[in-house]
């Protein structure tokens, strides 16, 4: 017996197998390399403040000192 399949004309709903229309790649990996990215931006970016935030209170001291430690 032969089995008939009626074929969908246009415009017609036609529902997509269960398999298919899922994501290949999955979210995941993007989501924990844009966090890693972005505490290493900041960690960086703390590092460097507090390199500079140094520096200035030694040039302050230096002042300081150079002044007699006198205040204006």
């Amino acid at each position: 017996m032969a089995t008939y399949t009626q074929q969908p004309q246009s415009g017609e709903f036609v529902p997509m197998p269960a398999d298919q229309g899922r994501e290949n790649l999955p979210a995941t990996p993007f989501v924990f390399t844009a966090y890693a990215l972005v505490w290493i931006i900041l960690v960086v970016y703390v590092l460097s403040l507090w390199r500079r935030m140094n520096r200035v209170e030694r040039e302050v001291a230096d002042l300081s000192a150079r002044a007699g430690g006198r205040t204006p």
